[in-house]
């Protein structure tokens, strides 16, 4: 465990509290605002970004992409996705599919709807190592 990771666990010296994460934990939208940030600004988060051009997401049709995210490994937790363009309906996740790397996909749940075509954009992923919780 790097000393980031370890500072974290022992509690960030610019909070009063530390989070204590359990496995099967249902987070509220509360503690993730709280969390999350913490952990970018202990560097233990991951993230990485590329422009992205998905062109006409249809329900039997989603878009797929990649991104490189150094360090992301099998198992590691990808709370964040976005992208810089309103969704237009289309809902947007992302898992760590190889070492070093997020797929994003997005799609449209409603199979009989015309496509979207979003802009071209940048995505962006937050990859949180399963170490930042001792898992």
């Amino acid at each position: 465990m790097s000393e980031r990771q370890q500072a974290f666990k022992a509690g960030s010296p610019t909070t009063s509290s530390t989070v204590n994460v359990k496995t099967g934990h249902k987070w509220s939208s509360e503690t993730l605002a709280t969390l999350f940030p913490l952990l970018l600004k202990s560097g233990v988060a991951l993230t990485g970004s590329k422009t992205w051009d998905a062109g006409s997401v249809t329900g039997a049709a989603p878009a797929t992409t990649t991104v490189t995210v150094t360090g992301a490994a099998l198992g590691d937790f990808v709370p964040y996705a976005s992208v810089g363009v309103d969704q237009g309906g289309l809902s947007l996740d992302a898992y760590v599919s190889a070492a070093d790397t997020v797929t994003a996909y997005l799609q449209q749940h409603d199979s009989d709807a015309t496509g979207v075509d979003l802009a071209s954009t940048t995505l962006r992923v937050v990859v949180i190592p399963k170490s930042a919780f001792g898992l």
